[in-house]
């Protein structure tokens, strides 16, 4: 239906449309962008576009005769083209200067090559008296260009498993493989290649065109997606800082609703005993001397026991601190005061790794009272003459120990009044639990188990 030169004039408007066009897009979409990979291919594309545009416009030049100038725009626009071909290649693939040394080697200095190739050319080919060279330069750099284009292939290959390579490879194959049968048919007259040199070579500008503007596509596709996917992380990581700053604020509103209850029941029912026992004692100083010394002895009582429970109100609200103001050291002073002046040697085996995970205020003021009343106890009731306190990490648990050697007591320990129950309480309010060993003659040991979870404010 068509003869050669038809078919290959069809092939050539056709391929010249569609390089023009992908080379205005990815243009725009450079402007856009502005990444080396995209400045790279829409150079490619406009040097592919000017040479297919003037195979078209110069219908002499269809079966490969051309007449000879000292610019030989064919020729240029050509190899101007397969260098920014290469340099995009290179760039696509994400060569390492180190693992890929002799690829990444050819690459760097194809440009070069090509660029001294060019310029010996425009001279060679117009002089009479080098026939041979313009033809032997014209053989060598395109088997170099054949050598280094399957060499990339190989590369390709060998690279991660993406899609994005396979793009890639295929579109490298498929200018590799048109070009040959290009060549072939310029140099061999074979009823197989139908159409003419041009056509084929323009074939394969038109398959290179489409795998690598899918490339570069995917590419595209694919940051957007890495970029939304961190966006995302970013915004759930935000989300859950929002949520603990909602929880501190909830945790805090919550210390404050303790605070103030402890102020209120524990406080201020004994600021109100003192108010009655000082009325007490100035109504009876001088008429019953005695009941005004028992009176002014609960007021001394009363008042030491709100300067105790402040000091604890306020020394749980200060976390993280050394000195005198740790754990350790407000146990030790508590310990002396009690048990040195009956002869009770105590021993205190406190881990600064588990005291530093008490970072919750709550923690930190039951923990204190829970060993507090253990010390009371033994001070009150143990006739002991040694007692230790140990306060240690065991995987996700906090485990606090108050022993002593004293005497002991049978069941429950109910003479003890409400401070054995207050402790286990205490213990139960943190998550845990308190289990009391004692026996008669044998000395009592209290352990507590509490969750590092609900000590800690991380």
């Amino acid at each position: 239906m068509f003869n050669d030169v038809h078919i290959t004039y069809v092939i050539v408007i056709f391929v010249t449309g569609a390089v023009l066009l992908a080379a205005i897009y990815h243009t725009i979409l450079y402007l856009h962008r502005r990444t080396r990979l995209l400045s790279y291919y829409s150079t490619y594309l406009w040097f592919t576009s000017f040479y297919v545009l003037l195979r078209f416009i110069n219908p002499s030049d269809i079966d490969n005769k051309y007449p000879l100038s000292f610019l030989n725009p064919d020729e240029t626009l050509q190899m101007l083209a397969f260098a920014m071909y290469i340099r995009f290649m290179g760039l696509a693939m994400d060569l390492d200067p180190v693992k890929e040394k002799y690829a990444f080697f050819f690459w760097h200095k194809s440009k070069y090559l090509i660029l001294t190739y060019v310029i010996i050319q425009m001279f060679a080919v117009n002089n009479p008296s080098l026939p041979y060279v313009y033809f032997i330069l014209k053989i060598s750099i395109r088997a170099y260009l054949l050598f280094l284009g399957l060499y990339f292939v190989i590369a390709i290959m060998l690279k991660r498993k993406e899609q994005y390579y396979y793009y890639l490879s295929a579109g490298a194959i498929a200018m590799i493989f048109f070009g040959i049968i290009s060549s072939l048919s310029n140099l061999i007259q074979i009823p197989f290649f139908v159409l003419g040199a041009l056509a084929w070579l323009m074939i394969g500008f038109f398959v290179d065109v489409i795998f690598f503007s899918s490339a570069i596509g995917y590419r595209i596709r694919t940051e957007a997606m890495e970029k939304e996917n961190a966006l995302k992380t970013v915004l759930e990581q935000q989300e859950i800082l929002q949520q603990k700053e909602i929880e501190k604020l909830h945790v805090r509103e919550q210390e404050r609703s303790r605070i103030a209850k402890d102020l209120h029941d524990d406080i201020g029912s004994t600021l109100s005993s003192i108010h009655v026992y000082s009325s007490v004692a100035s109504k009876s100083m001088d008429k019953d001397a005695e009941k005004a010394r028992d009176a002014l002895q609960h007021i001394n009582e009363n008042s030491r026991r709100v300067l105790d429970t402040m000091s604890d109100i306020v020394w749980a609200m200060k976390t993280n601190e050394d000195g005198v103001n740790s754990l350790e050291g407000k146990l030790k002073n508590y310990g002396y005061e009690l048990l040195t002046p009956l002869g009770i040697n105590c021993n205190y085996i406190i881990d600064q790794e588990a005291e530093k995970k008490i970072s919750n205020m709550a923690a930190r003021k039951n923990i204190l009272l829970i060993i507090k009343e253990a010390i009371n106890n033994i001070a009150k009731y143990s006739e002991a003459t040694a007692s230790g306190v140990s306060i240690t990490l065991k995987d996700a648990w906090l485990l606090l120990e108050i022993y002593d050697d004293g005497k002991g007591f049978a069941g429950t320990g109910h003479g003890r009044g409400n401070g054995l129950q207050n402790m286990k309480e205490r213990a139960r309010d943190l998550g845990g639990a308190l289990f009391i060993n004692s026996e008669e003659g044998k000395g009592t040991r209290i352990t507590c188990e509490i969750p590092i979870t609900t000590i800690s404010n991380i």
